[in-house]
């Protein structure tokens, strides 16, 4: 899957593609596949390494999460924003 983001640095890449898959488990194959390259002769830990960095940057939220699925991958998730009973 073909995808572009605005910045150069691994990290941001990586939440770009979580973005765009919002929902969707991804494998650290698919991530090291499209975020890095076919041509990147790393392991699928530099994914894990990444994640951390990116939650780290990113910090806590209401709204978001970056779920660790065990021995897959991981899955980005969007939470709705609450609406006020003014807006109903």
């Amino acid at each position: 899957m073909s995808f572009v983001c605005w910045r150069r640095s691994s990290v941001w890449k990586m939440l770009c593609y979580f973005i765009h898959n919002n929902g969707k488990v991804l494998t650290r194959g698919q991530l090291l596949d499209d975020v890095w390259g076919f041509e990147f002769y790393g392991d699928s830990r530099t994914v894990d390494v990444h994640v951390k960095r990116l939650r780290d940057k990113l910090g806590q939220s209401d709204f978001w999460s970056i779920r660790t699925v065990w021995r897959v991958g991981y899955k980005f998730e969007r939470f709705d924003l609450p609406m006020d009973d003014a807006d109903k």
